[in-house]
Protein backbone atom coordinates (compact mmCIF):
# COMPACT_ATOMS: atom_id res chain seq x y z
CA UNK A 1 0.00 0.00 0.00
CA UNK A 2 3.17 2.19 0.78
CA UNK A 3 4.67 1.92 -2.52
CA UNK A 4 1.30 2.25 -4.46
CA UNK A 5 0.76 6.03 -2.38
CA UNK A 6 4.57 6.95 -3.38
CA UNK A 7 4.17 5.74 -6.94
CA UNK A 8 1.03 8.05 -7.56
CA UNK A 9 2.92 10.91 -5.51
CA UNK A 10 5.34 10.51 -8.37
CA UNK A 11 3.15 10.66 -11.42
CA UNK A 12 1.37 13.39 -9.26
CA UNK A 13 4.23 15.78 -8.84
CA UNK A 14 5.69 14.91 -12.70
CA UNK A 15 2.67 15.84 -14.09
CA UNK A 16 1.87 19.38 -12.58
CA UNK A 17 6.25 20.23 -13.67
CA UNK A 18 5.03 18.65 -17.10
CA UNK A 19 2.39 21.22 -17.11
CA UNK A 20 3.98 24.49 -15.71
CA UNK A 21 7.10 23.46 -18.40
CA UNK A 22 4.23 23.59 -21.06
CA UNK A 23 2.15 26.62 -19.68
CA UNK A 24 2.70 29.84 -22.24
CA UNK A 25 1.44 32.02 -19.18
CA UNK A 26 4.28 31.00 -17.13
CA UNK A 27 7.57 33.34 -17.56
CA UNK A 28 9.93 30.40 -16.22
CA UNK A 29 13.26 32.88 -16.96
CA UNK A 30 11.29 35.23 -14.85
CA UNK A 31 10.48 33.19 -12.08
CA UNK A 32 14.60 32.02 -12.05
CA UNK A 33 15.16 35.99 -11.90
CA UNK A 34 12.64 36.90 -9.15
CA UNK A 35 13.95 34.07 -6.92
CA UNK A 36 17.65 33.83 -7.74
CA UNK A 37 18.61 37.24 -9.66
CA UNK A 38 21.74 37.20 -11.58
CA UNK A 39 24.92 38.68 -12.28
CA UNK A 40 25.16 41.67 -14.63
CA UNK A 41 27.88 43.84 -16.25
CA UNK A 42 27.14 47.82 -16.42
CA UNK A 43 29.08 50.96 -17.96
CA UNK A 44 28.43 54.10 -17.07
CA UNK A 45 30.05 56.75 -18.96
CA UNK A 46 31.06 60.03 -17.08
CA UNK A 47 28.10 62.89 -17.53
CA UNK A 48 29.97 65.55 -16.01
CA UNK A 49 34.14 66.48 -15.79
CA UNK A 50 36.40 68.91 -15.27
CA UNK A 51 39.91 70.13 -14.18
CA UNK A 52 41.10 72.37 -11.93
CA UNK A 53 44.40 74.08 -12.45
CA UNK A 54 47.15 73.82 -8.78
CA UNK A 55 49.76 75.37 -10.32
CA UNK A 56 53.54 75.42 -8.12
CA UNK A 57 54.61 72.75 -5.72
CA UNK A 58 56.49 71.95 -3.37
CA UNK A 59 59.83 70.66 -4.35
CA UNK A 60 62.28 70.64 -1.27
CA UNK A 61 61.20 67.11 -0.17
CA UNK A 62 61.64 65.48 -3.46
CA UNK A 63 63.85 62.52 -3.96
CA UNK A 64 65.12 64.42 -7.54
CA UNK A 65 66.77 67.68 -8.41
CA UNK A 66 65.66 68.98 -12.18
CA UNK A 67 67.58 70.48 -14.35
CA UNK A 68 66.52 71.01 -17.70
CA UNK A 69 64.09 72.01 -20.43
CA UNK A 70 60.75 69.85 -21.82
CA UNK A 71 58.02 70.69 -24.24
CA UNK A 72 56.32 73.81 -21.77
CA UNK A 73 58.57 73.11 -18.74
CA UNK A 74 61.58 75.08 -17.67
CA UNK A 75 63.88 73.84 -14.60
CA UNK A 76 66.50 75.07 -12.27
CA UNK A 77 67.90 73.63 -8.91
CA UNK A 78 69.24 75.40 -5.82
CA UNK A 79 71.80 73.42 -3.70
CA UNK A 80 72.88 75.32 -0.04
CA UNK A 81 76.10 73.47 1.99
CA UNK A 82 77.15 74.27 5.16
CA UNK A 83 79.87 72.33 7.49
CA UNK A 84 82.89 74.25 5.82
CA UNK A 85 86.14 74.60 7.52
CA UNK A 86 86.56 77.73 9.92
CA UNK A 87 88.19 80.39 8.13
CA UNK A 88 91.39 80.29 9.42
CA UNK A 89 91.76 76.77 7.30
CA UNK A 90 93.01 77.42 4.04
CA UNK A 91 90.55 75.84 1.28
CA UNK A 92 92.82 74.12 -1.72
CA UNK A 93 90.18 72.59 -3.74
CA UNK A 94 86.39 72.00 -3.43
CA UNK A 95 84.22 69.71 -5.79
CA UNK A 96 80.54 68.72 -6.22
CA UNK A 97 79.45 65.53 -7.08
CA UNK A 98 75.73 65.20 -8.53
CA UNK A 99 74.65 61.43 -9.51
CA UNK A 100 71.72 61.58 -12.22
CA UNK A 101 68.98 59.10 -12.04
CA UNK A 102 67.28 59.38 -14.62
CA UNK A 103 66.53 61.64 -18.13
CA UNK A 104 63.29 62.43 -20.17
CA UNK A 105 62.80 64.13 -23.24
CA UNK A 106 62.68 63.67 -27.13
CA UNK A 107 66.69 64.13 -27.61
CA UNK A 108 69.73 63.79 -25.91
CA UNK A 109 72.36 66.07 -26.76
CA UNK A 110 74.46 67.76 -24.00
CA UNK A 111 73.10 70.05 -20.94
CA UNK A 112 75.14 73.33 -21.15
CA UNK A 113 75.14 74.90 -17.71
CA UNK A 114 75.82 78.05 -15.45
CA UNK A 115 76.31 78.15 -11.80
CA UNK A 116 75.15 81.61 -9.70
CA UNK A 117 76.04 82.69 -6.43
CA UNK A 118 72.48 82.91 -4.55
CA UNK A 119 72.00 86.27 -2.61
CA UNK A 120 69.09 85.96 -0.52
CA UNK A 121 67.84 83.03 1.61
CA UNK A 122 65.32 80.46 0.84
CA UNK A 123 63.50 77.37 2.00
CA UNK A 124 62.07 74.22 0.95
CA UNK A 125 59.15 76.09 -0.69
CA UNK A 126 60.93 78.01 -2.70
CA UNK A 127 58.72 76.36 -5.93
CA UNK A 128 55.74 78.19 -5.01
CA UNK A 129 57.32 81.22 -3.47
CA UNK A 130 55.68 84.13 -5.58
CA UNK A 131 58.72 86.02 -4.90
CA UNK A 132 60.98 83.56 -6.73
CA UNK A 133 59.18 83.22 -9.85
CA UNK A 134 61.60 86.56 -10.79
CA UNK A 135 64.55 83.92 -9.68
CA UNK A 136 66.98 86.12 -11.87
CA UNK A 137 66.55 88.98 -9.04
CA UNK A 138 67.69 86.51 -6.37
CA UNK A 139 71.50 85.89 -7.79
CA UNK A 140 75.00 87.56 -8.73
CA UNK A 141 73.96 88.28 -12.52
CA UNK A 142 77.77 86.98 -13.34
CA UNK A 143 78.14 83.50 -13.33
CA UNK A 144 80.89 81.84 -11.30
CA UNK A 145 81.23 78.83 -13.56
CA UNK A 146 79.86 77.00 -16.92
CA UNK A 147 79.55 73.10 -16.95
CA UNK A 148 78.78 70.74 -19.05
CA UNK A 149 76.30 67.99 -18.48
CA UNK A 150 77.03 65.73 -21.42
CA UNK A 151 74.60 63.41 -22.89
CA UNK A 152 74.31 60.04 -21.72
CA UNK A 153 72.79 56.59 -23.05
CA UNK A 154 71.76 55.27 -19.39
CA UNK A 155 70.00 57.22 -17.03
CA UNK A 156 72.69 56.60 -14.10
CA UNK A 157 75.80 58.59 -14.09
CA UNK A 158 78.42 60.94 -11.87
CA UNK A 159 78.80 64.22 -12.64
CA UNK A 160 81.63 66.47 -11.01
CA UNK A 161 82.83 69.76 -11.38
CA UNK A 162 85.17 72.31 -9.34
CA UNK A 163 83.52 75.49 -7.36
CA UNK A 164 85.61 79.18 -7.19
CA UNK A 165 87.50 79.18 -3.98
CA UNK A 166 86.63 82.50 -3.60
CA UNK A 167 83.03 81.91 -3.70
CA UNK A 168 83.15 78.69 -0.91
CA UNK A 169 85.47 80.97 1.22
CA UNK A 170 82.97 83.55 1.82
CA UNK A 171 81.10 80.63 2.94
CA UNK A 172 83.45 80.06 5.60
CA UNK A 173 83.59 83.47 7.06
CA UNK A 174 80.74 83.89 9.59
CA UNK A 175 81.66 87.48 11.63
CA UNK A 176 80.55 89.48 8.95
CA UNK A 177 76.77 87.30 9.25
CA UNK A 178 75.23 84.69 6.95
CA UNK A 179 76.55 85.35 3.78
CA UNK A 180 76.20 81.61 2.41
CA UNK A 181 72.84 81.21 0.48
CA UNK A 182 74.27 78.30 -2.10
CA UNK A 183 73.92 77.95 -5.88
CA UNK A 184 71.64 78.12 -8.58
CA UNK A 185 72.01 75.60 -11.71
CA UNK A 186 70.46 77.02 -14.12
CA UNK A 187 70.50 75.24 -18.17
CA UNK A 188 71.30 77.87 -20.86
CA UNK A 189 70.92 75.33 -23.95
CA UNK A 190 69.24 72.13 -23.33
CA UNK A 191 66.18 69.95 -24.93
CA UNK A 192 65.52 67.69 -22.18
CA UNK A 193 65.31 67.12 -18.27
CA UNK A 194 68.45 65.17 -16.31
CA UNK A 195 66.72 64.39 -12.97
CA UNK A 196 69.51 64.41 -10.16
CA UNK A 197 69.36 62.40 -6.68
CA UNK A 198 68.49 65.23 -3.99
CA UNK A 199 69.18 65.18 -0.09
CA UNK A 200 66.06 63.29 0.20
CA UNK A 201 66.85 60.61 -1.97
CA UNK A 202 66.96 57.10 -0.83
CA UNK A 203 70.31 56.27 -1.99
CA UNK A 204 72.56 57.78 0.22
CA UNK A 205 75.72 57.72 -1.79
CA UNK A 206 74.04 59.47 -4.63
CA UNK A 207 73.51 62.78 -2.68
CA UNK A 208 74.62 65.68 -3.95
CA UNK A 209 77.83 66.51 -1.47
CA UNK A 210 80.69 68.90 -1.91
CA UNK A 211 84.15 67.50 -1.28
CA UNK A 212 86.90 69.57 0.13
CA UNK A 213 90.55 69.66 0.23
CA UNK A 214 92.33 71.95 3.46
CA UNK A 215 94.94 72.90 4.84
CA UNK A 216 95.88 73.33 8.36
CA UNK A 217 98.42 76.01 8.56
CA UNK A 218 98.88 76.44 11.87
CA UNK A 219 99.89 72.63 12.22
CA UNK A 220 101.06 72.15 8.41
CA UNK A 221 98.30 69.39 7.70
CA UNK A 222 96.22 68.85 4.68
CA UNK A 223 93.10 67.59 5.42
CA UNK A 224 90.20 66.11 3.19
CA UNK A 225 86.07 66.31 4.32
CA UNK A 226 82.90 66.22 2.52
CA UNK A 227 79.45 67.70 3.02
CA UNK A 228 76.01 66.99 1.89
CA UNK A 229 73.67 69.32 1.50
CA UNK A 230 71.37 71.46 3.92
CA UNK A 231 69.00 72.12 1.50
CA UNK A 232 68.18 71.76 -2.13
CA UNK A 233 64.86 72.39 -4.29
CA UNK A 234 63.88 72.56 -7.70
CA UNK A 235 62.47 75.48 -9.35
CA UNK A 236 59.82 74.34 -12.16
CA UNK A 237 58.00 76.89 -14.48
CA UNK A 238 55.32 75.81 -17.21
CA UNK A 239 54.67 78.39 -19.76
CA UNK A 240 52.12 76.40 -21.60
CA UNK A 241 48.78 75.70 -21.73
CA UNK A 242 45.72 72.79 -20.93
CA UNK A 243 43.32 72.47 -23.50
CA UNK A 244 39.54 72.72 -22.48
CA UNK A 245 38.82 69.71 -24.51
CA UNK A 246 40.48 67.68 -22.59
CA UNK A 247 41.09 66.50 -18.90
CA UNK A 248 44.48 66.85 -16.83
CA UNK A 249 46.24 65.32 -13.79
CA UNK A 250 49.72 66.48 -14.00
CA UNK A 251 52.77 66.78 -11.66
CA UNK A 252 55.89 69.29 -11.19
CA UNK A 253 52.77 71.85 -12.49
CA UNK A 254 49.54 70.64 -10.35
CA UNK A 255 46.01 69.70 -12.28
CA UNK A 256 43.36 67.51 -10.77
CA UNK A 257 40.86 65.89 -12.96
CA UNK A 258 37.23 65.75 -11.58
CA UNK A 259 34.81 62.54 -13.09
CA UNK A 260 31.03 62.28 -12.32
CA UNK A 261 28.85 59.24 -12.86
CA UNK A 262 25.19 59.01 -12.77
CA UNK A 263 23.95 56.27 -10.37
CA UNK A 264 20.23 57.11 -11.08
CA UNK A 265 20.47 54.58 -14.08
CA UNK A 266 21.58 51.49 -12.18
CA UNK A 267 18.63 48.83 -10.71
CA UNK A 268 17.71 49.74 -7.24
CA UNK A 269 18.48 46.59 -6.00
CA UNK A 270 21.84 45.68 -6.78
CA UNK A 271 25.16 44.31 -4.57
CA UNK A 272 28.23 45.85 -6.07
CA UNK A 273 30.65 42.45 -6.89
CA UNK A 274 33.30 44.71 -8.66
CA UNK A 275 34.06 48.25 -9.93
CA UNK A 276 36.92 49.71 -12.67
CA UNK A 277 37.50 53.07 -13.53
CA UNK A 278 38.65 53.41 -17.37
CA UNK A 279 40.14 56.46 -18.96
CA UNK A 280 42.04 57.23 -22.00
CA UNK A 281 44.52 59.10 -22.61
CA UNK A 282 45.58 61.70 -25.31
CA UNK A 283 49.64 60.07 -25.73
CA UNK A 284 50.15 63.87 -27.99
CA UNK A 285 49.37 66.41 -25.71
CA UNK A 286 50.50 63.42 -21.84
CA UNK A 287 53.97 64.27 -20.69
CA UNK A 288 54.89 60.47 -19.51
CA UNK A 289 57.78 60.13 -17.47
CA UNK A 290 58.70 56.45 -17.30
CA UNK A 291 60.88 56.88 -14.09
CA UNK A 292 58.32 58.70 -12.38
CA UNK A 293 58.44 57.70 -8.65
CA UNK A 294 54.67 58.87 -8.35
CA UNK A 295 51.36 56.91 -8.56
CA UNK A 296 48.17 57.95 -9.84
CA UNK A 297 45.38 58.10 -6.87
CA UNK A 298 42.02 57.79 -7.10
CA UNK A 299 39.66 60.12 -4.10
CA UNK A 300 35.73 60.79 -3.62
CA UNK A 301 34.99 64.39 -3.76
CA UNK A 302 32.48 65.55 -1.18
CA UNK A 303 31.94 68.63 -2.91
CA UNK A 304 28.93 69.26 -5.17
CA UNK A 305 30.19 69.17 -8.70
CA UNK A 306 28.59 72.57 -9.80
CA UNK A 307 30.54 73.58 -7.39
CA UNK A 308 34.27 72.59 -7.91
CA UNK A 309 34.99 75.89 -9.11
CA UNK A 310 34.63 77.90 -5.62
CA UNK A 311 36.72 75.20 -3.71
CA UNK A 312 40.03 74.82 -3.18
CA UNK A 313 41.49 71.66 -2.34
CA UNK A 314 42.07 71.00 0.95
CA UNK A 315 41.21 68.25 3.99
CA UNK A 316 37.63 68.82 3.60
CA UNK A 317 37.48 68.63 0.10
CA UNK A 318 37.48 64.73 0.25
CA UNK A 319 36.53 61.71 2.36
CA UNK A 320 39.00 59.65 3.63
CA UNK A 321 37.92 56.63 2.06
CA UNK A 322 40.26 54.88 -0.33
CA UNK A 323 42.63 58.13 -0.24
CA UNK A 324 45.13 56.38 -2.47
CA UNK A 325 43.50 54.01 -4.79
CA UNK A 326 46.42 52.91 -7.52
CA UNK A 327 45.46 53.49 -10.89
CA UNK A 328 47.66 51.24 -13.38
CA UNK A 329 48.13 51.22 -17.31
CA UNK A 330 46.15 48.76 -18.88
CA UNK A 331 47.77 49.02 -22.27
CA UNK A 332 49.94 52.08 -23.93
CA UNK A 333 46.87 54.79 -23.69
CA UNK A 334 44.81 53.26 -21.03
CA UNK A 335 44.23 53.77 -17.15
CA UNK A 336 42.36 51.37 -14.99
CA UNK A 337 42.66 50.55 -11.89
CA UNK A 338 44.90 47.01 -10.58
CA UNK A 339 42.74 43.91 -10.63
CA UNK A 340 43.74 42.98 -6.81
CA UNK A 341 41.32 46.15 -5.93
CA UNK A 342 38.29 45.95 -7.99
CA UNK A 343 36.39 44.12 -5.76
CA UNK A 344 37.48 46.13 -2.79
CA UNK A 345 36.40 49.07 -4.38
CA UNK A 346 33.01 48.04 -5.81
CA UNK A 347 32.10 46.28 -2.40
CA UNK A 348 32.95 48.97 -0.08
CA UNK A 349 33.91 52.26 -1.81
CA UNK A 350 30.77 52.15 -5.05
CA UNK A 351 28.41 50.53 -2.86
CA UNK A 352 28.68 52.91 -0.48
CA UNK A 353 27.96 55.80 -2.52
CA UNK A 354 24.82 53.66 -4.58
CA UNK A 355 23.47 53.16 -0.53
CA UNK A 356 23.91 57.29 -0.09
CA UNK A 357 25.76 55.90 3.17
CA UNK A 358 28.72 58.25 2.38
CA UNK A 359 28.82 61.81 0.53
CA UNK A 360 29.71 61.78 -2.66
CA UNK A 361 30.07 64.47 -4.99
CA UNK A 362 32.61 63.00 -7.93
CA UNK A 363 35.79 61.13 -8.83
CA UNK A 364 39.14 63.00 -8.71
CA UNK A 365 42.37 61.95 -9.75
CA UNK A 366 45.69 63.55 -8.65
CA UNK A 367 49.21 62.78 -8.63
CA UNK A 368 50.42 61.69 -5.10
CA UNK A 369 53.90 63.70 -5.19
CA UNK A 370 53.25 66.31 -7.09
CA UNK A 371 56.48 67.96 -6.04
CA UNK A 372 58.76 64.85 -7.27
CA UNK A 373 58.49 64.76 -11.00
CA UNK A 374 56.88 66.30 -14.40
CA UNK A 375 54.39 64.15 -15.63
CA UNK A 376 50.95 65.26 -17.43
CA UNK A 377 48.35 62.79 -17.76
CA UNK A 378 45.84 64.06 -20.88
CA UNK A 379 42.72 62.18 -20.61
CA UNK A 380 39.99 62.43 -23.36
CA UNK A 381 36.67 63.66 -21.54
CA UNK A 382 33.13 63.80 -22.06
CA UNK A 383 32.87 65.68 -25.41
CA UNK A 384 35.15 63.44 -27.19
CA UNK A 385 33.92 62.44 -30.85
CA UNK A 386 34.64 58.37 -29.68
CA UNK A 387 31.92 57.54 -27.32
CA UNK A 388 34.71 54.39 -26.33
CA UNK A 389 37.56 56.66 -25.01
CA UNK A 390 35.34 58.45 -22.89
CA UNK A 391 35.31 58.07 -19.37
CA UNK A 392 33.69 54.92 -18.16
CA UNK A 393 32.97 53.41 -14.56
CA UNK A 394 32.69 49.71 -14.99
CA UNK A 395 30.57 47.85 -12.85
CA UNK A 396 29.89 43.77 -12.05
CA UNK A 397 26.58 43.33 -9.85
CA UNK A 398 24.33 41.01 -8.18
CA UNK A 399 21.08 41.86 -9.49
CA UNK A 400 17.56 40.63 -8.16
CA UNK A 401 13.90 42.43 -9.20
CA UNK A 402 12.16 41.78 -6.08
CA UNK A 403 14.92 42.94 -3.36
CA UNK A 404 15.53 39.57 -1.93
CA UNK A 405 19.48 40.42 -1.18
Amino acid sequence: MENRLIVLLLISLLFVISCDDGNPLIDNEKLLLDRYGEIRDDTLYAVADTFIIGGSVVTGFSPKLLIGTYRDFRTRSLLKFTGFPADTMRLDSVRVLLSSISTFGEKMAPIEARIYKIQEDWDNNVNTSESWQDYLSKIDPAPVKNVTFDAILQDSADYVFDLPLELVSEWQDTTGGEKNFGVLIDYSSADHVIEFASRENSGTIKRPRIVYVYTDTKHDTTLRDTVLTLRDASLITYSGTFDDRKIFISSGYATYAFFKFDFSTLPSNINITSADFIFTQDSLSSIINRHRTQTVILRNSITDFSLLPFYELDSTFVTSIYHNVILSEETANKLSLDNSIKAGIGQSFVQSMINKSISHGSFYLEYSGKGNDISVYALRGITDAETAARPQLRLQYYYVPNGRL
